[in-house]
């Protein structure tokens, strides 16, 4: 028996697309009969050739629309974490403020805490140089005066006598009051300060003030603010 190998050739393609595919079936359209056989055969493989190559794109496309509609979506991949509820316990009301509170604490704070000492003096009498003294002009001399402690402070030597207003007469602005000073409470303290006269005679005073080691001025009288003095009559 002779096989016309034009004939096993196409049905041998016809089969295999078909395997590939999975085509159920290929129609191949029935051209109009000429007469040249061979131009037909020829004709018809091109056009199963462009039916199948068409129909295995179509499945291709196929497959890959269903393996992107399997693909999962970012947002269904996205766990949402359920927020706890939170339960407010509202504490009852008991009359009070924070502020009140707070102003209560403070007030038995200082209620607590004794109250500073205070500084103040009296002038008990001049040991040198008293009142209306004659000295020579230009000439240096030592004022020294008593003081009484009436506070309830004690000085150290981290007391001064200051310079406070009048006629300094060449005076430091603050004396020191001796290294090793202890004066307790209405204990008596000698305190010096050196000066010199002025060049012109005439009648001159100097009006001084103790200061305590923060700084605060202080004298004598009911108010602490009477200053201690020097007055002399040079010639």
């Amino acid at each position: 028996m002779r096989v016309n190998p034009l004939k096993f050739k196409i049905n041998a393609f016809i089969l295999f697309t078909f395997l590939i595919c999975g085509c159920d079936s290929i129609v191949l359209s029935t051209p109009s009969p000429t007469p040249d056989f061979e131009k037909t055969v020829y004709w018809l493989v091109d056009e199963a050739v462009s039916k199948a190559s068409t129909q295995i794109m179509f499945d291709v496309d196929q497959k890959f629309a269903t393996m992107e509609a399997k693909q999962p979506s970012p947002i269904e991949n996205t766990i949402e974490t359920p927020t706890p509820a939170v339960s407010v316990v509202t504490a009852p009301f008991r009359g009070t403020s924070v502020p009140e509170a707070l102003r209560k604490k403070e007030n038995s704070v200082i209620e607590n805490t004794p109250p500073s000492c205070i500084d103040s003096l009296k002038f008990v009498e001049d040991i040198t140089i008293p009142d209306k003294t004659v000295v020579k002009a230009g000439k240096p001399f030592t004022k020294t005066w008593k003081i009484q402690n009436t506070g309830t402070c004690t000085w150290t030597e981290a007391y001064s006598v200051v310079f406070s207003d009048g006629d300094k007469m060449s005076a430091l602005d603050r004396t020191g009051l001796p290294v090793g000073t202890s004066v307790k409470p209405n204990d008596t303290i000698e305190v010096s300060v050196y000066m010199i006269a002025p060049e012109q005679s005439g009648s001159y005073a100097g009006y001084w003030l103790f200061e305590s080691p923060s700084g605060i001025r202080f004298g004598a009288g009911s108010n602490r603010d009477k200053p201690i003095w020097v007055k002399v009559e040079v010639k």
